[in-house]
């Protein structure tokens, strides 16, 4: 009896430690991306400080590629398994995200200022939502537990890359690496098996202390849009990167090719070293029906049926009319 004992608890070991690695889990993910068509490799290591400010190779667990004529989406995934039962990432709603200009297609980041092609819903607001866009979030599990360092470093580990991903897809449009000229992605994304919950807007410290349970204090999400805290060291660097890049490239290539909303490369190195905008949260389910949710979501966007384009333009066309009736009454 003993030794079945000794045995069992063998088999236990094995599977918590194989488990808790992460390894099973990144593979399911991969997997079910490879079968839907995407190239997947296994991490994508890089450089950067530490926060004592050595040099340090960081990574992020998937770097998924879909690739089309002209478009190339590029979906960087850090993958977070929870061991604990019923663990749950609990978030604050962001509710002045629309004063930054962001919306729920942001977390889609489109790189084409040397492109000659051009996203026509580009940072729209009107198109469908997918998500809530929520900030701030803490892990719970066990009986009392939290932690509020998970969802920071998973997000950490994307946003470390993200200038770097974005230099190399410049390289990339001004030399025509590809078969012709294409609009890169960058599309970051957390996946997870942690139960995702956003708290109810105006929601009290006394409404939590009564609540009887999880649900009736947040809403239970299969996805959110994560606004992610980038530091003004991180900031620092990524506008360093990327100005030095663009400054040492032919004023001709500037001149003819850097099509963006500004010419002032200072000030679009400034704007684009707060990126990620939002990072993709997504709870991972047995058939990875809130992936393909996503993914569906991302391709409609880079390739929108005429139906949605003409909504764009009339709500476009609603809104500006809006605009002119104000000003005239002024």
């Amino acid at each position: 009896m003993q030794e079945t004992e000794n045995k069992n608890n063998k088999e236990s070991a094995y599977k918590k430690s194989l488990l808790k690695s992460g390894l099973p889990f990144e593979y399911e993910v991969c997997n079910y991306l490879r079968k839907n068509g995407f190239i997947v490799d296994f991490e994508y290591p890089y450089i950067k400080d530490d926060e004592n400010g050595t040099q340090k190779e960081f990574s992020y667990d998937l770097a998924a590629s879909y690739i089309s004529i002209g478009h190339y989406l590029d979906f960087q995934i850090e993958c977070k398994y929870k061991m604990e039962p019923d663990t749950i990432w609990c978030f604050l709603p962001n509710e002045t995200a629309y004063m930054l200009d962001i919306n729920t297609t942001s977390f889609i980041h489109e790189v084409d200022a040397f492109s000659e092609k051009k996203d026509l819903l580009k940072h729209t607001s009107d198109f469908p939502s997918l998500a809530p866009i929520c900030i701030k979030g803490v892990e719970i599990y066990g009986k009392d537990q939290a932690n509020e360092k998970t969802i920071v470093q998973a997000a950490y580990q994307l946003s470390g890359s993200f200038t770097e991903k974005i230099i190399d897809d410049f390289y990339h449009e001004i030399n025509l690496l590809l078969v012709k000229d294409t609009i890169f992605y960058q599309i970051p994304i957390i996946v997870t098996n942690a139960n995702l919950y956003l708290l109810k807007t105006d929601i009290t410290t006394d409404e939590i202390k009564k609540s009887d349970s999880i649900e009736s204090i947040a809403e239970n999400h299969n996805i959110l849009l994560y606004t992610p805290h980038i530091d003004l060291i991180q900031k620092n660097r990524n506008f360093q990167n990327l100005y030095s890049f663009l400054l040492n490239l032919p004023q001709k290539t500037i001149k003819d090719k850097f099509k963006t909303f500004t010419n002032d490369i200072h000030h679009f190195s400034e704007v684009q070293s707060e990126l990620p905008r939002l990072i993709a949260i997504v709870h991972w389910d047995k058939e990875g029906k809130n992936l393909q949710e996503l993914i569906d979501y991302v391709k409609k966007y880079v390739w929108p049926t005429q139906e949605i384009k003409d909504m764009i333009i009339e709500k476009s066309r609603e809104r500006e009319e809006r605009v002119a009736k104000i000003r005239g009454k002024k």
